[in-house]
């Protein structure tokens, strides 16, 4: 199935010797309806993404730059040691992949992964993130950089076979069990799948 995956920046910002600081909230980005925001756009409207709660989550939510314990706690189910603390790495292809409620996280076009621009940045505390309140099959932003998905729960937003469909709020997988409904567990070719529509098209629910 042919799906559209809005990765931080792939097609398929922490200051101070202390730890990252958190982006405050902006002005209110229009209705919310565009699909991609300015690329020196950091502080997007947060109650747009309206929180279901804070920490991981259900689903290991967690973005670039939060402190985890595992890859199980990471969107991208990549925790890895940077700068002497355990951090959530996301993907990425240039800077817009790693925008998002934390400053001073870069691009490294080596590893193709975002990490913190200051050699003594240490990761966010986990507990203070909020995961987005939508659900699987919601409708969601296709903003197409570190934003993508900060209003679902699991915190990714893609879109499904025909090129007509909607982007909806989907979530990591590993078995069909954990997709309940009519999902499917598409593999990623990285160690994990996402909840896919079992069919060829379908709408979201707001």
């Amino acid at each position: 199935m042919l799906f559209r995956f809005v990765m931080m920046g792939c097609c398929l910002l922490l200051l101070g010797c202390s730890g990252f600081a958190e982006v405050d909230s902006g002005p209110a980005p229009g209705d919310g309806s565009r699909d991609a925001p300015a690329a020196s756009e950091t502080s997007v409207r947060l109650d747009l993404f309206a929180s279901g709660g804070t920490g991981p989550g259900p689903y290991g939510a967690l973005p670039s730059g939060y402190c985890c314990q595992s890859d199980l706690d990471c969107r991208y189910r990549s925790c890895v040691d940077i700068n002497g603390s355990k951090m959530c790495s996301d993907p990425c292809q240039s800077d817009d992949g790693c925008a998002g409620r934390i400053s001073g996280l870069t691009c490294n076009q080596t590893s193709g992964r975002c990490e913190p621009d200051s050699p003594t940045a240490t990761c966010v505390d986990a507990a203070t993130f909020p995961y987005g309140a939508k659900g699987l099959g919601a409708c969601c932003i296709a903003t197409h950089d570190g934003w993508a998905g900060f209003e679902c729960q699991g915190n990714h937003c893609g879109a499904f076979g025909d090129l007509s469909n909607p982007y909806i709020c989907t979530q990591v997988c590993y078995k069909p069990a954990d997709c309940p409904g009519a999902f499917n567990c598409l593999s990623t070719g990285y160690g994990y799948g996402l909840c896919a529509p079992e069919a060829p098209t379908y709408s979201c629910t707001k």
